[in-house]
């Protein structure tokens, strides 16, 4: 987050540093610039959340001096060519707030504890809500919760934890996310903020793989070359909660889940290994990784038997689509890269009247 920001101060500076100037060239340098802001802007998860969020009240109770609310969360992306406020034509996933006696909030990575800040800033005080999330240490979030005069009885507690190699309080919050779920029933809502480098920030290894076994093999898929879709893969198969195994824990509560994407693409089962969602690999496809990057002799032994197990069906694999643990969960992608690009495209052909296409064709950039 201190980096985003910086980067935005960075580009108003420029901007700044342009307005006295009326030539055609400063123009369309102010204009790629305003169109810069703009695509920042519409991936801040401040922002995203305040877009996608919103509590309404709908009418009042039957014979009951108490107004009804509802949670309305925008299925959609933010429309690249209608930033306004506008509702119109919007589809919404709508949860009535009387359902629910509570809000339990969960998650890990880089942008989450952002998220996190904007939601209960939406929630409160419509309904009571709790919850842990894990970051990288050197965010400063303390205190987050009491910074818009929360009650303390609402809380989150922010857990600081290592990325993008996982360390012991990484564990020991994740743990306590699956207590949460644990103690929680069917008058919880439960709301996952996911964010690049949850993954790392929200490590679970599965019995009898340890921590250590975690970290080397992290270790070892950073350093030889495997891209993001094979170290996640093989992360999946090892972990108690990602390539869909949260969602055993969750089912058959109501889940929202959040989602920042980070990984080009922006396939959901590779957001921080897609703990809420199907997983289409294998313990087999995890082998043949380790066999192609020929780190057979690196890899803890107890990793290796364990997916070999797997790959002969001793092991269950992770959940798959159409697995009835999903049936509660509702998957929503509100921020990405492409998001961005597709904004920065349309400020570029409002403010200036740049015809991208045109360019895209000439140069192959593959807009």
């Amino acid at each position: 987050m201190k980096n985003f920001n910086l980067i935005q101060k960075g580009i108003k500076e420029l901007i700044n540093s342009q307005l006295n100037f009326s030539s055609q060239l400063n123009n369309l340098k102010k204009y790629a610039l305003y169109s810069l802001e703009e695509g920042l802007k519409s991936v801040h998860p401040i922002f995203l959340i305040k877009k996608i969020v919103k509590i309404e009240k709908v009418s009042r109770y039957l014979n009951e001096n108490k107004d009804e609310y509802v949670l309305k969360i925008k299925i959609k992306p933010i429309d690249s060519k209608n930033s306004d406020n506008s509702d119109l034509n919007e589809e919404y996933l709508i949860y009535n707030l009387s359902k629910y006696k509570n809000i339990l909030i969960i998650g890990g990575g880089k942008a989450t504890a952002a998220m996190a800040y904007a939601l209960i800033n939406i929630i409160y005080p419509y309904i009571p809500f709790y919850g842990i999330i894990n970051v990288p240490y050197g965010q400063n979030w303390d205190n987050f919760n009491q910074s818009d005069n929360i009650e303390s009885k609402n809380e989150i507690i922010i857990n600081y934890s290592s990325h993008p190699i996982p360390d012991l309080n990484g564990l020991i919050g994740t743990k306590k996310m699956i207590e949460l779920i644990q103690n929680s029933d069917k008058s919880t809502l439960i709301i996952v903020l996911i964010s690049g480098g949850g993954s790392a920030l929200m490590p679970l290894p599965i019995e009898p793989i340890t921590l250590e076994d975690l970290k080397l093999v992290n270790n070892i898929l950073l350093k030889c070359g495997a891209n993001i879709d094979e170290i996640n893969c093989i992360r999946k198969h090892i972990s108690a909660i990602k390539g869909g195994n949260l969602a055993k824990y969750i089912y058959p509560k109501d889940c929202i889940v959040l989602i920042i994407s980070d990984v080009i693409g922006d396939n959901l089962d590779v957001i921080a290994s897609g703990p809420t969602v199907p997983d289409n690999s294998t313990f087999q496809d995890a082998i043949n990784i380790i066999f192609k990057y020929n780190i057979i002799n690196t890899i803890p032994k107890s990793v290796i038997k364990y997916l070999e197990l797997g790959s002969k069906g001793l092991i269950s694999e992770t959940p798959k689509q159409g697995d009835i643990i999903f049936s509660t969960i509702k998957n929503i992608l509100i921020g990405s890269a492409e998001i961005a690009k597709k904004v920065i495209i349309s400020q570029l052909e409002k403010y200036g009247g740049i015809n991208l296409e045109q360019i895209d064709k000439k140069y192959s950039l593959k807009l």
